[in-house]
């Protein structure tokens, strides 16, 4: 497949990206050349990163579209937005965007989807393919400041330090960029523009006026310049008044504040506009991007391309976004200012609005999109709709960050009494991500809730309900194992959780100690869960049949049982998913059983990644997994990650009794532990609260954000910080990262 063929595949597949996002803004005629920040890359031939960091309105976008037009080589755009945060979205589009310049490996496409992609293996992939093509290539990242999600920033982070004079990265943001770049400056190998090389000079605000049609005098070009410190938009907004014959005014007694361009924009320039052109805009300004068809499916009117096309060539603020001017956005102040007086002015008009806006997009296959605008809409019906179709898809791409979106937008409305599908599939996905309180939450709410038309399904959505109480386990087994047997009878063959159902009762059989039991519901949910490709719950069933088997002494059946378990989580790439921890768990005790220590060293290290996760929010597989962490461990010597393990097993039983033969068992191991010399601090000695910072070390987050983000001091993170330093053997952050990668606590 040639790259061309790979960046389509990838455009068109189920994510939908829009191609929009891979084009540069298209330059108006009479754009300034920004010379004199341009001239930086001249001095610097050896540079392999640029970041150009200023406020809105300072021609970050112009100034990085003339620098790919100025550096000969290949260029890949991204303009990145909101759902960029959603780290499988932020790999496919980088990807998409790459394979137009660079041999981009087909597997990636493949890689991309599936439940978790492997982060590592796509990101190098994505690398490789920038920097190792036959010819220089450039890859501009405008927007950068949109992503907050550590993970997704991780990964550019990565894209920064990889960046060479031959595949380089350029990139635009409002706030500074990313733990890379204190490197990158010390080795040479960055350019950095800000708000000091951005400001205009009197000489380019005149080039500004005369693109304008406005012949700016010297004096006038200083007392411009002098009243809003060079902020280009600020320039421009001024320049168009004089087009108008008005003096060049000053535009605020404080330089550069974007309130005084917004009074300014409402006061000079909505003003000038006649009735109909302002309505258009301040209505359309419901879309983030538009197209003449959306505009007219939206505004309910006819033409609206045309009138965009016009609007750009009358210099207003309006962005197209390819060269055929089909696509166009606003500029961001004046959308903000668009935004206002839309509530302003017909505040009731936004919801229908946005409900026009989601039709149009559902309609065109986009339902990510039409799920944003159905929720600015505040219709939620049609956003439980949507989100159901799109569920499952979304749990098996690894999208939890989108979906958790979306659910945290039912639970802010109390929307869930009414839609118990939805509640079922949000407390499912909180199970996954360690979230008792917000699983529990919707729980109730599934619990409580029916339908609005009742169609019949009411039975499958208290199978569902039961499911969801089994997994959660709040009560004990016993009512678990009841909950369980509830919605296996109740959620009929062929439906998509079917094979759930199986496998959950499995599991409650299993850590029970009824093997019998287990082994029948385990084989049925193997059967299905094969016809389903529910993988997740497929390579569960396989891991706990082959437990079994080994408690019997089928060494040969459970070897091959848990070997395939294996094989699944990482031909699937779902390393990082919750359940997997029982997987390289039992695998770990199958290596520890054939005497392959460092296979089993290995095995235990990669179910450290999931353990934060894996706690009270489901806590009979939670138990059972640090049971077998915790064999594998002391067949390690390691006594002191034993003893980690069982500090974890007591809070969990702590806050949920009734675990039964799970809790003879770690009474079980706290005997035998009492025994043994404390051993060496390690790897697996990390506690949860460590695992779940470690990965956040590697970002260019302080301490302080770091905390903020984990609802933590920042001298509680510095502590904990420096106990990993301690576990790890190393004295700095950067070495405990390094230190991490290398014994596979986190990807390379």
């Amino acid at each position: 497949m040639d790259q061309h063929a790979i960046a389509t595949t990838l455009a068109a597949g189920p994510l939908r990206l829009s191609a929009s996002k891979l084009r540069p803004p298209v330059l108006r005629p009479g754009i300034v050349t920004r010379s004199a920040a341009l001239d930086q890359l001249d001095h610097s031939s050896s540079w392999s990163v640029l970041t150009v960091v200023a406020g809105a309105g300072y021609g970050k976008s112009t100034v990085l579209h003339q620098v790919a037009d100025r550096v000969p080589c290949g260029t890949a755009w991204l303009t990145l937005d909101g759902e960029d945060n959603d780290l499988t979205v932020l790999l496919a589009s980088l990807a998409m965007a790459v394979a137009e310049i660079g041999p981009l490996d087909p597997g990636v496409l493949e890689q991309l989807d599936t439940a978790f992609p492997p982060v590592a293996q796509v990101t190098r992939a994505i690398v490789t393919a920038l920097v190792d093509g036959p010819d220089p290539t450039l890859l501009v990242l405008d927007d950068l400041h949109v992503l907050a999600n550590p993970a997704c920033l991780d990964v550019v982070d990565t894209l920064l330090r990889q960046a060479t004079p031959s595949g380089r990265v350029a990139v635009g943001s409002r706030h500074e960029v990313g733990l890379a770049v204190p490197r990158l400056r010390a080795e040479g190998r960055l350019v950095e523009l800000g708000t000091d090389e951005l400001a205009m000079d009197p000489g380019e605000a005149v080039e500004l006026a005369a693109g304008t049609g406005v012949e700016l005098g010297e004096d006038q070009a200083v007392r411009a310049v002098a009243s809003t410190e060079g902020w280009p938009v600020a320039l421009y907004l001024a320049a168009r008044a004089g087009s108008r014959g008005s003096d060049v005014p000053v535009l605020a007694d404080e330089p550069g504040h974007e309130r005084a361009v917004a009074e300014y924009v409402h006061a000079e320039l909505l003003s000038t506009l006649d009735a109909d052109t302002v309505r258009f805009l301040v209505r359309s300004s419901v879309l983030e991007r538009m197209s003449g068809s959306s505009c007219d499916a939206v505004l309910r009117t006819f033409g609206s391309g045309d009138r965009l096309r016009e609007l750009t060539e009358s210099n207003l603020l309006v962005v197209p976004l390819d060269e055929e001017r089909t696509w166009f956005r606003y500029h961001q102040l004046f959308r903000d200012l668009l935004r206002t007086e839309l509530d302003q002015r017909e505040p009731d008009l936004v919801a229908q609005l946005a409900g026009r806006a989601a039709d149009w997009y559902e309609a065109q296959g986009m339902a990510d999109e039409a799920v944003e605008y159905a929720m600015v809409a505040g219709d939620r019906d049609r956003v439980a709709d949507l989100v159901g179709d799109r569920g499952l898809y979304l749990y098996r791409s690894g999208r939890l960050t989108t979906m958790e979106r979306w659910f945290d937008w039912f639970d802010s409305g109390d929307f869930l009494d009414h839609h118990p599908m939805v509640a079922v599939a949000g407390g499912w996905t909180a199970a996954l991500l360690g979230d008792a309180t917000v699983a529990e939450r919707r729980m109730r709410a599934a619990s409580r809730a029916r339908p609005l038309d009742h169609d019949g399904d009411d039975e499958v959505i208290d199978g569902l309900v039961a499911l969801l109480r089994a997994t959660v386990c709040r009560d004990g087994l016993e009512s678990a194992l009841e909950d369980a047997r509830r919605a296996h009878a109740m959620v009929p063959s062929g439906h998509g959780w079917r094979g759930t159902t199986l496998a959950v009762l499995g599991l409650v059989h299993a850590v029970r100690g009824a093997p019998d039991d287990a082994e029948e519901a385990l084989a049925h949910a193997i059967a299905v869960t094969r016809d389903l490709g529910a993988a997740p719950a497929l390579s569960v069933s396989l891991a706990e049949r082959g437990l079994l088997a080994l408690a019997d002494d089928d060494v040969a059946g459970a070897r091959a049982m848990v070997g395939e378990a294996l094989e699944i989580v990482e031909g699937r790439a779902l390393e990082e998913h919750t359940t997997s921890g029982i997987v390289f768990a039992a695998a770990a005790r199958m290596a520890a059983r054939d005497g392959d220590l460092d296979r089993t060293r290995r095995l235990a290290t990669r179910a450290q990644s999931v353990r934060p996760r894996l706690n009270h929010a489901v806590p009979h597989l939670a138990v059972q997994t640090r049971l077998e962490l915790a064999a594998a461990a002391l067949a390690l010597s390691d006594t002191a990650g034993a003893r980690t393990l069982l500090r974890e097993m007591d809070d969990i039983v702590r806050l949920r009794p009734g675990l039964g033969r799970l809790e003879s068992e770690v009474t079980g191991l706290r005997d035998q532990l009492a025994d043994l010399p404390m051993g060496l601090l390690g790897s697996s000695s990390l506690t949860t609260a460590e695992l779940r910072l470690l990965p956040l070390l590697r970002t260019h987050f302080s301490f302080r954000e770091i905390g903020d983000s984990l609802f933590l001091s920042p001298n509680t993170v510095k502590t904990q910080a420096i106990s990993i330093y301690r576990k790890l053997g190393v004295t700095s952050r950067s070495d405990a990262v390094g230190r991490a990668v290398r014994i596979g606590l986190l990807d390379g």
